[in-house]
C-alpha cells in the first residue's frame, strides 16, 4: 500500500490511550496532514484500520472508499477506534480524514483475488475442451 503524503512510523507509547489488544502497536502518524489517501497494490474487497486523533479530544474522523463514507466520533482520551468496510466491488484506494493530525495502524486487508476476464476465458476454454472430448469419446 502506498500513501500520498509522507508519514512517520512510530511505536505507540504508554502515554497514548488504548489500541485494540491492549498493547502498543506500530502506527503511521500523519504529522501535520489531516487527510491521507492510500492506494492498494491490487484491488481489495474489504479493509479495516484503527485511527486515533493526536489531540486527546473528541474529533470526527472519516474513512472514504469507493463512494462509501464511514464517520465516527473518536475521543483521543478513550483510544483508537476501528473503521472497516466490505464491498461487492473492487476497491483500489481509500482516504482517511480528520480535523486534526492523527495516527492509524492495525490495518487488515482482504485481498481476495478479483476475477479477471482472462481467468474466465481460460475456464470457459477448459469447459469447452471437456465437452468436445466427451462427445468424441461417446461417438467413438
Amino acid at each position: 500500500m502506498s500513501f500520498d503524503v509522507a508519514l512517520n512510523g512510530r511505536q505507540v507509547p504508554d502515554s497514548w490511550m488504548t489500541w485494540s489488544g491492549g498493547n502498543e502497536p506500530r502506527v503511521l502518524y500523519t504529522m501535520s496532514a489531516k487527510s491521507v489517501t492510500g492506494t492498494f497494490d491490487g484491488a481489495v474487497r474489504a479493509f479495516g484500520v484503527e485511527m486515533e486523533p493526536n489531540p486527546f479530544d473528541a474529533i470526527l474522523m472519516v474513512l472514504f472508499a469507493d463512494g462509501t463514507q464511514i464517520e465516527q466520533l473518536v475521543n483521543g482520551d478513550a483510544g483508537a477506534k476501528f473503521f472497516g468496510f466490505k464491498s461487492d466491488t473492487a476497491i483500489t484506494a481509500l482516504t482517511m480524514s480528520s480535523a486534526v493530525d492523527f495516527a492509524f495502524g492495525r490495518m487488515v486487508v482482504d485481498a481476495s483475488p478479483v476475477p479477471e476476464p482472462s481467468t474466465l476465458l481460460l475456464l470457459g476454454g477448459g469447459i469447452l475442451g471437456l465437452v468436445y472430448y466427451g462427445k468424441r469419446r461417446r461417438n467413438a
